[in-house]
This record gives C-alpha cells, structure tokens and sequence, in this order.
C-alpha cells in the first residue's frame, strides 16, 4: 500500500490510478458532466462558450479535450 499525495490539492493518500483523492475526483466528474451536458445541449459551442456558461475553467476543458 503506497501512500502519495493528490495531483490536485496535494493531500495524502492511498495511491490510485487516478491520482486524485476523493474529494478532487469527485469535483473534477462533477466539471466534467457540467461540461457534458452543455455540450450535449449545444454542440457547436465554443471553448470560450463553454467555459463562460458552465464556470469550468479553460485549462481543465483543453485537458478534457486532450484526453478524449
């Protein structure tokens, strides 16, 4: 059992694959269905749209993107 500390916000915990402890991964699936499902009502939606209407910063949206 290796101990590591979250990618995020640096706190102590039990290795995963995500590298995120559960508070941060929980936040980061919350961004990611905000920017889902705006996507999903408007497809054609800018980055810089999509950033401005659902609050998820630019840089975790071009991550997002880059991952998929």
């Amino acid at each position: 059992m290796a101990l590591i500390n979250c990618d995020k916000c640096g706190a102590l915990m039990i290795w995963k694959p995500t590298h995120l402890c559960s508070e941060c991964l929980r936040f980061q699936l919350e961004e990611v269905n905000k920017v889902k499902d705006y996507l999903a009502e408007h497809p054609q939606a800018s980055i810089m749209e999509v950033e401005r209407n659902t609050k998820v910063s630019l840089r975790t949206i071009q991550e997002m993107a880059s991952k998929s």
